[in-house]
């Protein structure tokens, strides 16, 4: 029988299920980041760091030799990332699965050959959802745009008002409607869509099926959902957060007009270690989602009544 209260879960008890499963699993999660999380982290941070060297150099030379390299580069790094994460994201799904509903410790191995059963659907259905998000970004950016230009005209049509005018409204509407608006956008669409992982590991629904799927099971719960990831995404910022950010400032800095750079191996060397602490938390967000996913089927479905029918050897033999 499994040490967790598999059924609805009061907040506390998904925090706590959450951080369990991943003090019971760190080893195998820890190292399918490093196998998953790492090399695109890396990419992304490598580049990026370079694009923030570029800049101060170009500010002092005027000279844009090379940024084209170096935003192919980012974009490399979005790309392995596409195809990565929703592999990890797949693996520690898995683990959280087992750990959660038949008390059953995985390994790396065992993690490793659960990835191909699914591993197309979630690297297609990532990609949709990446791509779904792209639109909706750039719809609010053309939204943003207009209000601004408009804005922008009738503030300056004639002498209604002077640049200082049109600039501290600019300022204010940014501040206080576009910045509101964006996030919680990207928010809602996050939480609504978060379990689609789950749904594909558990359920084999892909693609636009799993998105559905997890649209209907985050429905009414979208405030208790979003307190619990952005808990967790507390949590792991700090940590993650941390060395990125140190990683930056020692990146490069700055004497007078002059820029004093570390050496490429040891630039190399901070942002290797970034993405090896940045792993050591990059399972907790599908460790929760996982716990999420049962608790909403258990609160709609009634998945825990079913459950305690079946014996663990029976339930895996019905998922599957």
């Amino acid at each position: 029988m499994s040490t967790f209260r598999v059924g609805p879960m009061k907040f506390g008890e998904v925090l706590d299920a959450t951080f369990r499963i991943y003090r019971k699993q760190f080893l195998p999660f820890f190292l399918l980041g490093l196998l998953f999380v790492l090399p695109s982290q890396f990419v992304m941070d490598w580049f990026y760091t370079q694009i923030q060297i570029k800049a101060e150099y170009m500010a002092m030379t005027n000279s844009f030799t090379g940024v084209t390299s170096l935003i192919g580069g980012i974009l490399s790094g979005l790309l392995l990332m596409m195809i990565l994460y929703p592999l990890f994201w797949a693996a520690v799904t898995e683990g959280t699965r087992r750990q959660l509903l038949e008390n059953e410790r995985t390994t790396f191995k065992e993690l490793i050959q659960s990835i191909p059963k699914i591993a197309g659907k979630s690297i297609l259905t990532n990609i949709l959802y990446c791509l779904f998000f792209g639109l909706v970004i750039f719809f609010i950016a053309v939204l943003i745009a207009a209000t601004m230009v408009l804005i922008s005209i009738i503030f300056g049509a004639g002498d209604i008002g002077s640049d200082q005018t049109i600039g501290f409204v600019m300022g204010a509407l940014f501040l206080f409607f576009v910045l509101p608006i964006l996030f919680f956008t990207i928010s809602f669409f996050i939480i609504r869509f978060c379990l689609y992982i789950p749904v594909i590991v558990n359920e084999r629904n892909g693609y636009i099926k799993a998105l559905q799927r997890s649209w209907v099971l985050t429905r009414w719960s979208f405030w208790r959902t979003f307190g619990l990831v952005l808990l967790v995404s507390i949590v792991a910022g700090i940590i993650e957060v941390v060395p990125m950010g140190v990683s930056q400032v020692l990146a490069f800095s700055m004497t007078g007009d002059e820029a004093i750079y570390l050496p490429t191996y040891l630039l190399l060397l901070i942002t290797l270690l970034s993405g090896i602490l940045i792993s050591l938390t990059a399972s907790l967000l599908p460790t929760l989602y996982t716990v999420i996913y049962f608790d909403r089927r258990a609160r709609r479905e009634g998945m825990d009544l079913e459950w305690a029918l079946l014996s663990p050897k029976e339930g895996s033999e019905e998922r599957e």
